[in-house]
């Protein structure tokens, strides 16, 4: 079962598609780093799926595109569950997490009926029947043809009445990432960095995975926001030789294009760049 994630722009597309194309592709890769894989696209809508139970990451995401793009961008979200078909069967490259079904369809939807900077989640998702979200106001219907879904707005300032389980190899950082980019804004506070660190550190001795290499990954945005490049190099091949341990070629990707930054910011792109063969 997926969880279908979509992120409409109601008119910045059309009036700036330059600048839309631009941050799709930034979108594309913060949702890559946590685990997603880019199943549709249109003018205005953009969606991702988690092919486990990807809800924790799919908020997260959420959460971080409303802080630091929702008012530029008109931002609305809509999230779903269920089972999509790949669209091509021996496609590579971009176009092979391309899907289709119920899921992306209710999710589009979700993402049209309610304003910027919201999120509704259809009704018939897990977290949802199990309790584990905060909602706010009156659930929404929308309909499908002769369908019709009960959705419900989710509390992104607080979104969980309590910590959802998480499963090994599966924990969540969208908390975590917001502390590293808290750093990165020039966050001075040497004990809230102290803390960052402390909890990063522990995050990871817990994990295993394609969540250890993003754990690392975090790690390493860390270090580099406090000017550690050796350490945040480390953190960073670390995370590297997980994802190649782990066979997952996005997750290698990403960490080959964290090690370049942080060899370009030493003025050694060039020296390093022949080194990091997928």
């Amino acid at each position: 079962m997926a969880i279908v994630l979509a992120v409409r722009s109601a008119t910045f597309a059309e009036q700036e598609p330059a600048a839309y194309a631009h941050y799709v592709r930034a979108l594309c890769s913060r949702a890559e780093v946590r685990g997603a894989r880019l199943v549709a696209l249109s003018p205005a809508v953009v969606a991702f799926a988690w092919m486990d139970e990807g809800v924790e990451e799919a908020i997260g995401l959420t959460i971080d595109a409303t802080r630091d793009d929702g008012d530029y961008f008109g931002l609305s979200f809509g999230l779903s569950q269920g089972s999509l078909v790949p669209l091509f069967a021996d496609a590579k490259g971009a176009a092979e997490a391309l899907a289709v079904g119920t899921p992306l369809s209710v999710a589009e939807a979700l993402a049209e009926a309610c304003g910027p900077k919201q999120l509704l989640v259809d009704g018939s998702a897990d977290a949802v029947r199990r309790g584990e979200l905060v909602t706010v106001g009156e659930p929404a219907i929308i309909f499908l043809g002769s369908e019709q879904y009960v959705a419900h707005f989710c509390d992104l300032s607080q979104p969980w009445t309590s910590r959802p389980s998480i499963r090994s190899g599966q924990r969540v950082h969208y908390a975590l990432m917001s502390k590293v980019a808290a750093l990165g804004g020039g966050d001075s506070d040497g004990n809230m960095t102290e803390e960052v660190m402390l909890t990063l550190l522990a995050d990871k001795s817990r994990t295993s995975g394609l969540a250890a290499v993003r754990a690392s990954m975090a790690l390493s945005l860390a270090y580099a926001s406090l000017g550690q490049g050796a350490q945040a190099l480390v953190e960073a091949m670390e995370a590297l030789a997980t994802a190649r341990q782990e066979g997952h070629p996005r997750a290698v990707t990403a960490c080959n294009a964290l090690i370049l930054k942080i060899y370009a910011g030493a003025g050694k792109r060039a020296e390093v760049e022949k080194l990091l063969v997928p």
